[in-house]
């Protein structure tokens, strides 16, 4: 009877211990299942609160610019008239600019006007480096080409016997030749700066009294 008993006890001892590890790991996994609910709700706030934003790292591509249907004259004018003549002048001429600028590939912005392209990676993407980038570095590589030539033109003249009519008067030949020399400036300019000849000296600076 006693055995029965301790058996009994045990019995229950070994399934009330079951059911507490049960409701222990039914209370964990709610928890868990908790945790992830906030997570993914704290992620998709995030993506919501993202997404109205992110056009501003990805831009939508450029449009092309394509020319609308030529204007009209308002009914208002009478045909034939002085304004009637003069706005539709104005109307030709507009028109025929837009065309130009849909022939030309121009691309389109956000106030459906035809733009150049200026930011030096956006006109390498679409292809329009020629609208301000190419014309922007010629014109950095001629101003350069001219002072590097008219520089040296002044050393070298300096050296001769009359250096002040040299540069009233031009020497065109020695200036030609300093042309034709001067196209590489770029690497002559790099070269002469790490050789420390490039900049003239601070101490034969001219500076004002002060």
């Amino acid at each position: 009877m006693k055995a029965r008993e301790r058996d009994d006890a045990a019995l229950s001892f070994f399934f009330s211990r079951r059911e507490l590890q049960t409701e222990k790991r039914e209370a964990d996994q709610s928890r868990n299942d908790e945790e992830d609910e906030k997570k993914n709700s704290t992620s998709s706030l995030s993506l919501s609160s993202f997404l109205p934003f992110s056009h501003l790292l990805s831009p939508p591509p450029p449009l092309l610019f394509h020319h609308q249907p030529p204007l009209t004259l308002p009914p208002q004018y009478d045909e034939g008239s002085a304004p009637a003549l003069a706005l539709q002048a104005t109307i030709d001429r507009t028109d025929k600019r837009f065309a130009n600028y849909a022939k030309a590939g121009l691309l389109c912005g956000t106030d459906g006007l035809p733009h150049l392209i200026s930011d030096p990676g956006l006109a390498l993407r679409y292809g329009h480096a020629g609208e301000t980038l190419i014309p922007t570095i010629g014109f950095l590589y001629v101003a350069g080409w001219i002072g590097s030539v008219g520089r040296e033109y002044i050393q070298t003249v300096a050296k001769d016997a009359k250096p002040t009519e040299k540069e009233i008067i031009i020497d065109v030949p020695l200036a030609l030749s300093l042309a034709a020399k001067g196209a590489g400036w770029p690497a002559k300019a790099l070269t002469e700066l790490r050789n420390g000849t490039l900049l003239e000296k601070d101490e034969n600076i001219t500076i004002s009294p002060r």
